[in-house]
C-alpha cells in the first residue's frame, strides 16, 4: 500500500513540552554531609545560574497584516544592499517570519517560506506527515527546475540595489518529504530567481554541485539533490554530506523541529550589477501533490555585498568535579562560500566564575587546523586546578572569501562547571581509650577557647 495515502493531513498540533529542573542529593551520613554541602553552597552559585536559556521556535505569518511582505524584504536585507517593489505572491500563512532558530538550525532569526504552512515547522517532531493544503497555484519557473508540475507556490519578489558585484545569503531548506520520498517524483523544490540589471534571465543560485542527475550540474537544492537515501544511510544518496536526519521513524527525530530532513546552512552567491535595480525572486512549492510540505528559511540581514559571515556552532565537554577530568570544546563552522584551506579555529577558556571573558584566559588552543569540508574540530584538553565556572570562546579566522567570526561569552553550549572536591569528615574510631576521649576533649575544648576569645574581643570593643 502506498502509505502517503495514509500519513496524517492537516496542521499538526503542536504541545507544550514541560521543562525539568535538574535535581540533586548529597549522599552522606551526619555531620560529614552537611559539611560538604556547606562547602559546595559557599563555593558555587547554582549550577546554569547567569546562563540563559534557548529562546523558544516562534513564527509570525502575514495574516492580520503584520507582518507585512514588505517587512519579509527588508529582514533579509544586509550591509549594502537597499530594497523595494516588494511582491508576494501565495498563501498569507506559508511566509513570515522566524525567531529562536538557534539550537535548531545555525542562525536565529530570519524570515520563512513554505508550500504549507509556517507555524506547522514548530516541533517536537511527533508526526511523520505533517501537511496542509492550501490550494494555491505553482510557479512557472519552479517547474523548470523539476520534472512535475508545482503546487502551492509561495513566491516574495523585490528590487534590491548592491554596492557590488556580488551578494551572498544564507538558507536552509527543509521538509516533510524525507525520507520515504527521496530519489521520487515528489521532489519538492525551491529556488533564488535573481535577474541582473539589464539582463531578462533568471539565474537560481539555490544549487548544488554534482548532482544525481549527470549533465546537469549544477543541480537545484531540492529533496532529490540533497539526501541521505530511503531509508537513510542507504544508497542511492546525493550530498549527505549536507543533510540532517529528522524523520521520527528512520530512525529517530533529534531535532526540535517538525521537518523530518533539513540541510545544513547553504549559501546562495549571486553576480549582480552594482548601484543598479537587480530583481529578486524566493519561490517554493510542492511538487506533483499538495501534501507533505517543506519550507526554506533565510537568515536575518544575510543578502549583503560583504563576505559571508559563516555560523559556528560550539558544545564544551560535560561538568566534571574538580581532580576528576579535563575540559574541551568542539566547534563546527558552516556556511562559508568557497573556503580555501589553511583557515583555523582557535579556542580560549576564561574563568573560574570570570562572567565577562574579559580576564586572562585560563587555557588556549590556538590555530587548529579547519578542514575544506564542513566538521567538528576540538581543542586540546585542559586540566582545571581551581572550582568554579568556564566560559569557553571560539573564534574562526576566515579566508579571502569568508569573514572571521566568533562566539559568545556566556552561551549556554560553552559553559561549563567544575564542582569542587568533596570534603570529607573523618570521625576517630570508638575504640574506648582514654587517648581517644583525651583527644577529642582536647580538640573541642580548643574551639571553645577559641570561641571565647573571640566573644572576649568583641564585648572590649563594645564598652
Amino acid at each position: 500500500m502506498d502509505h502517503r495515502s495514509i500519513r496524517a493531513h492537516g496542521r499538526n498540533q503542536q504541545n507544550n513540552r514541560p521543562r525539568h529542573a535538574s535535581t540533586g542529593r548529597f549522599r552522606g551520613r551526619g555531620l560529614a554531609a552537611v559539611i560538604s554541602a556547606a562547602v559546595l553552597a559557599t563555593t558555587l552559585s547554582p549550577l546554569g545560574a547567569g546562563v540563559a536559556l534557548a529562546a523558544p521556535f516562534t513564527t509570525d505569518d502575514l495574516t492580520g497584516g503584520s507582518p507585512t511582505a514588505t517587512m519579509l524584504a527588508d529582514n533579509l536585507a544586509g550591509t549594502g544592499v537597499t530594497v523595494s517593489n516588494v511582491t508576494y505572491t501565495g498563501a498569507e500563512n506559508a511566509a513570515g517570519t522566524f525567531a529562536g532558530g538557534t539550537g535548531i538550525i545555525d542562525f536565529d532569526s530570519g524570515i520563512v517560506l513554505s508550500s504549507g504552512d509556517i507555524a506547522n515547522i514548530i516541533g517536537p517532531n511527533v508526526n511523520d506527515g505533517t501537511s496542509v493544503n492550501n490550494g494555491t497555484a505553482g510557479d512557472a519557473d519552479l517547474n523548470l527546475l523539476t520534472t512535475s508540475t508545482t503546487n502551492d507556490a509561495a513566491i516574495l519578489e523585490f528590487d534590491f540595489v548592491p554596492n557590488a558585484n556580488k551578494v551572498f545569503f544564507s538558507y536552509v531548506f527543509g521538509s516533510e518529504e524525507y525520507n520515504e520520498y527521496v530519489n521520487t517524483t515528489f521532489n519538492d523544490v525551491f529556488g533564488f530567481f535573481v535577474t541582473a540589471a539589464g539582463s531578462t534571465t533568471k539565474v537560481n543560485c539555490a544549487t548544488v554541485a554534482d548532482g544525481p542527475d549527470a549533465g546537469t550540474d549544477p543541480d537545484p537544492v531540492t529533496i532529490n539533490s540533497i539526501n541521505n537515501g530511503d531509508p537513510f544511510g542507504t544508497s542511492p544518496n546525493s550530498h549527505p554530506e549536507l543533510y540532517r536526519n529528522n524523520d521520527p521513524n528512520d530512525p529517530a527525530a533529534t531535532i526540535d523541529t517538525s521537518m523530518d530532513g533539513l540541510t545544513v546552512t547553504l549559501v546562495c552567491e549571486a553576480t549582480v550589477v552594482a548601484g543598479q535595480p537587480n530583481r529578486l525572486k524566493l519561490a517554493i512549492a510542492d511538487t506533483s501533490d499538495r501534501i507533505l510540505d517543506s519550507y526554506v528559511l533565510l537568515k536575518t540581514a544575510s543578502l549583503s555585498t560583504g563576505l559571508p559571515v559563516p555560523t559556528i556552532a560550539t558544545a564544551t565537554s560535560a561538568d566534571i568535579t574538580l581532580g576528576a577530568g579535563t575540559l574541551s570544546d568542539t566547534a563546527t563552522v558552516s556556511g562559508r562560500v568557497n573556503p580555501i584551506a589553511g583557515a583555523t579555529v582557535s579556542f580560549r577558556l576564561y574563568g573560574p566564575n570570570d562572567a565577562t571573558c574579559t580576564g586572562a584566559a585560563a587555557f588556549e588552543s590556538l590555530d587548529v587546523p579547519l578542514p575544506v569540508a564542513d566538521g567538528p574540530v576540538s581543542s586540546a584538553a585542559f586540566t582545571p586546578t581551581l572550582p568554579g565556572t568556564y566560559r569557553w570562546i571560539a573564534s574562526y579566522s576566515g579566508d579571502a572569501n569568508n569573514a572571521a567570526v566568533s562566539g559568545a561569552c556566556n552561551d549556554p553550549n560553552e559553559t561549563v562547571t567544575v564542582l569542587p572536591a568533596p570534603t570529607e569528615l573523618f570521625i576517630l574510631p570508638n575504640t574506648g581509650s582514654q587517648t581517644t576521649l583525651l583527644l577529642l576533649s582536647a580538640a573541642l575544648l580548643t574551639l571553645t577557647g577559641l570561641g571565647l576569645a573571640r566573644v572576649s574581643r568583641r564585648q572590649a570593643v563594645w564598652r
